[in-house]
């Protein structure tokens, strides 16, 4: 047909026929568009186009018997096919009914076996379900004997529990079991309208009353008395019912619900009222207060009765918390005996926490007992002051509590202390230890405020020795309340160094820093704020011997917490003092220098003799004079114990040295001046021994400065040549070594330092003392270089001190 359809359009390959072979031709669509042609010349001519559908129509019909004509032979063929094909149809039609005949005669012998197949499969159903009954009521009379073997109810036991043997000799365990197994067919199992199961039931849910009571009766009296070996029998029974966590949550919930109810007991005002009523006589109980407060005069019975419900709280505490700590080891210790999971495995599911049960219990314990005292001491002024007074009281009967626990557990109340529940549980009294912090440190405040009264906005008298005593008994009374607990004796510590902060800021207040009243020069009088000053002086150093003796038995780690405030009144005292030995420094260095004015030239007419005890050096009187008052009017006034010591070492220390720099400096220097200077060596050395002898110190204590002082008297007498050897000048001072050769040579020759560099012998002294040695003498040696080199002086010092 493709060839024939290609050989039309070749014949007729101007006609279109493409419009007529497709398969949505529309007739209507096709005349209007020929109507509408464009391209024709005669647009809308209906005669042409069906002129041209004729001729094509024609044109076909004549193609058509051309290929009728050419192929005619094919066509014949096919007409005989078809005949034959109808014979063959005609053949498998009559095959198809013949087959059909069959089926239906092999559906009719295959029905009846099939019928009565499927009625003994009905049959041996119903057999095998009255078997499978039967089996399941054979197996549930079997556990119904062994259960009444298990546990007869003839011998069991009162609900009062009296009858212990028969508890005890029943093996509940396996009795529960074999009531689980029994119970479960009952919910399994189609017992329906079997009478002999029926009538059993009744004697099956009495044996499970009275096991699940007995059970109960035994797991409690195992709790109350932390016996285990009960504890894991009521388990193990409960296990064997299906009900065991569900029971262990119930008593958990119990223990939980009596130690709250226990705690708004104890706070609970109007309880406490009657039973303060109940205590008291008639003629005391007072008149009735609407709002539960006690009157001023019996709240003492008040805080009795309040702090005996705390002592009972606490054993209840301890008590429950044991219970729950031996029922949860029981629990950890008991196994599934197939899968060996824990009985504290199941348990814990039920949790809502999911915690384990001392922590669920310590969780509630903690929330409950904050709220609780949060709300009463809220509501009540006096429960207010009752706890927050008597905090380490309450803190005590809680430490009761965890020792027992620590007990129970084997370790030691310092180990335990370190534990979540001992934190958790301290955490709850947050805001009564801070109400007892301020009201401590307010206690600690007071006596040092009465120490300091205050006279128009401002304190002007120092604290007397029984003021300060009792600051230090208010002090150590804080720490000796706090010291069984580390936690608040730590923070009780800590008020305490603010308390002696706060003593020593009063203690600022009152000193005098003005150097004026430190001028005994003149009438040589201890001046009013001078004499404050002592006494603020010898009460910081009462403070701090006292304090250290008050904290001294306390453990290292308080002392360590302590330790900055009791030296701050040490350190007070000694900067107080220091002024004070600066400012005596300087008054003596003043009298020192004045030997600048006594002559040791021997030129003056009134020479030294020193056979004549007025002839000796005016500085030196007064120098002891100026010693015998600062020993008797200023160091006598001191009750600092050995501190004065040190104080009168520096006063020593500094009068060598002063000296000694001095007298190296003098120039010139007689044979009359040398003895006059050798005199006052001694002088000075007498004075200062005795100075230093009332403190109990020896002039070998000071120092170096002794030694150059003891050196260079026999230095004095040596001819120069002789200053080069070194056991000469062993104990001498290079600086003074170095004055001491200049001094020997003529003015004009060697320069002495200060004149070198145009500066008072003072400001020398005091520029030596703030560089090193290596320093002053290069400052010195700038001097003896620019004189007389020639001197043998200069050499001398060159050669022991100049450049190598």
């Amino acid at each position: 047909m493709a060839s024939a359809l290609e050989d039309l359009q070749e014949a007729d390959h101007y006609i279109n026929y493409d419009a007529f072979l497709s398969d949505d031709f529309d007739v209507n669509e096709y005349v209007n568009s020929a109507m509408n042609d464009p391209d024709s010349s005669e647009a809308g001519d209906a005669a042409t186009a069906l002129a041209k559908l004729s001729f094509n129509v024609d044109s076909l019909e004549k193609q058509i018997k051309d290929q009728v004509t050419s192929n005619n032979e094919v066509l014949l063929k096919q007409v005989v096919g078809i005949r034959e094909l109808e014979i063959v149809l005609q053949t498998v039609n009559e095959s198809i009914e013949s087959l059909k005949q069959s089926l239906a005669s092999l559906r009719q012998r295959i029905r009846s076996p099939k019928e009565s197949l499927q009625s003994y499969i009905s049959q041996l159903e119903r057999i095998s379900s009255a078997a499978d009954i039967l089996r399941e009521v054979h197996r549930f009379l079997h556990l119904s004997r062994r259960l009444e073997l298990q546990y007869p109810l003839d011998q069991s036991s009162g609900a009062d529990g009296t009858d212990s043997k028969v508890t005890a000799e029943r093996d509940l365990s396996k009795a529960a079991l074999t009531l689980s197994e029994l119970q479960q067919m009952l919910v399994t199992c189609d017992f329906a309208d079997i009478d002999i199961i029926d009538q059993m039931r009744p004697d099956i849910e009495k044996i499970h009353t009275r096991i699940f009571e007995e059970a109960d009766r035994v797991l409690q009296h195992g709790i109350d008395t932390q016996n285990q070996a009960e504890i894991a029998v009521g388990l193990q029974v409960f296990y064997n019912l299906k009900y065991m966590a569900q029971k262990a949550n119930e008593i958990v919930n119990v223990i939980i619900e009596d130690v709250v109810k226990n705690i708004k007991h104890v706070v609970n005002m109007q309880s406490i009222q009657k039973e303060v009523k109940g205590l008291m006589p008639a003629s005391n109980a007072g008149p009735r207060r609407v709002n539960n407060e006690p009157t001023f005069g019996n709240q003492a019975v008040w805080a009795q009765t309040v702090w005996g419900r705390i002592e009972k709280l606490v054993d209840v505490f301890s008590d429950s918390c044991i219970k729950i700590k031996v029922l949860e080891r029981v629990l950890d210790i008991k196994r599934d005996p197939i899968t060996h999971v824990p009985f504290l495995d199941e348990v814990v599911k039920l949790m809502e926490d999911g915690s384990s049960l001392v922590n669920h219990f310590w969780r509630v314990l903690s929330v409950n007992f904050e709220r609780e005292i949060r709300e009463a001491t809220k509501a009540s002024v006096f429960l207010q002051n009752t706890l927050i007074g008597e905090y380490p009281k309450l803190l005590r009967y809680l430490h009761t509590f965890f020792s027992r626990v620590a007990i129970h557990d084997g370790i030691p109340l310092s180990e335990y202390s370190q534990s979540p529940e001992y934190v958790i549980m301290l955490r709850t009294l947050s805001n009564l230890e801070s109400g007892f912090l301020a009201r401590s440190l307010n206690r600690m405040y007071e006596p040092i405020n009465a120490a300091f009264p205050s006279y128009g906005g401002a304190s002007r008298v120092p604290a007397g020795r029984t003021e300060n005593l009792l600051v230090v008994r208010a002090i150590s009374s804080e720490l000796e309340m706090a010291k069984f607990d580390n936690t608040l004796i730590r923070a009780v510590a800590k008020n305490a160094v603010k308390a002696m902060n706060m003593y020593n800021v009063k203690c600022e207040t009152l000193v005098n820093y003005d150097p004026a009243i430190y001028n005994i020069s003149q009438n040589k009088m201890i001046s009013t704020p001078l004499s404050m000053n002592f006494s603020i002086v010898n009460g910081l150093y009462f403070m701090y011997q006292s304090m250290w003796k008050a904290i001294e038995e306390f453990p290292d780690a308080i002392i360590d917490v302590m330790k900055d405030g009791v030296e701050g009144f040490r350190r007070l005292m000694l900067s107080i003092v220091q002024q004070l030995i600066e400012a005596v420094k300087k008054d003596l260095d003043s009298v020192l220098l004045g030997m600048e004015k006594d002559d040791f030239s021997g030129s003056s007419q009134r020479a030294y003799d020193p056979t004549d005890e007025n002839s000796g050096s005016a500085y030196i009187a007064e120098l002891l004079d100026r010693l015998r008052f600062i020993q008797l009017e200023m160091f006598g006034r001191f009750s600092c114990g050995t501190e004065p010591r040190s104080w009168a070492m520096q006063i020593a220390q500094r009068i060598v040295h002063v000296f000694i720099f001095q007298t190296s400096l003098i120039r010139p220097l007689s044979e009359v001046g040398k003895l006059k200077l050798a005199a006052d060596m001694a002088q000075l050395e007498f004075a200062v021994s005795q100075f230093l002898s009332d403190h109990g110190v020896t002039l070998d204590q000071i120092g170096d400065g002794y030694k150059a002082l003891r050196a260079i008297r026999p230095l004095l007498f040596l001819d120069t040549s002789q200053l080069s050897a070194a056991h000469h000048t062993a104990n001498v001072p290079a600086i003074i070594l170095i004055h001491h050769l200049i001094g020997r040579s003529a003015p004009s020759s060697l320069p002495l330092p200060h004149k070198h560099h145009h500066m008072s012998k003072m400001d020398y002294m005091n520029w030596v003392d703030k560089h090193t040695e290596k320093e002053a003498i290069e400052f010195a040696l700038e001097g003896v270089k620019a004189g007389d080199s020639k001197q043998l002086e200069y050499r001398l010092i060159m050669d022991l001190y100049g450049p190598k």
